[in-house]
């Protein structure tokens, strides 16, 4: 099958090649000698409109003979790029992502702009996790958050604070 992979990341990040190596565990179970089209957005290091315009001039140039199979899309920059150029990169094939947060499901209904689209969201429940926190350690004065510089940490760090600030 004709499947086109778009990374969020770049080869070499530890979460891009385990989505890597599962994808292609499961194609080559059926088909040995699969190897998909894979772009790396890279965007954790790259990102803006230059940098879009050229992964998408680079898709187009790469793109097989006849219409994808499949595409398949590992995190929000990867699906959100998708979505916004899904008939130049993706055209009606079916698409299936996954490790997508903050995912506005509204946006991706069959009804609006988004059909034959299915995936994994990973949903962080903040406030579950510190209760469970609190109810195994009930001596626990206080808690250290330890966050990176993504975007999904800014947003996992804003969710702690609002919390922190509730009565």
């Amino acid at each position: 099958p004709q499947v086109l992979v778009l990374h969020s990341y770049h080869r070499g990040f530890t979460w891009t090649d385990q989505q890597m190596d599962g994808i292609l565990a499961v194609f080559r179970e059926r088909w040995p000698s699969f190897e998909p089209h894979t772009a790396y957005l890279d965007a954790k290091r790259h990102d803006g409109p230059d940098h879009e315009a050229a992964l998408l001039a680079l898709l187009r140039t790469g793109r097989p003979d006849r219409p994808w199979d499949a595409v398949i899309a590992t995190d929000d920059a990867a699906l959100s790029f998708l979505l916004r150029h899904r008939a130049e990169v993706g055209g009606d094939a079916p698409v299936a992502f996954s490790g997508v947060n903050g995912l506005d499901l509204e946006r991706l209904s069959p009804a609006t702009q988004a059909p034959r689209l299915s995936g994994v969201i990973e949903a962080v429940d903040v406030a579950g996790t510190l209760a469970l926190v609190k109810a195994l350690q009930p001596r626990l004065r206080s808690l250290t958050v330890l966050l990176d510089r993504t975007d999904t940490s800014a947003a996992l760090d804003e969710r702690v604070r609002a919390l922190d600030e509730r009565p």
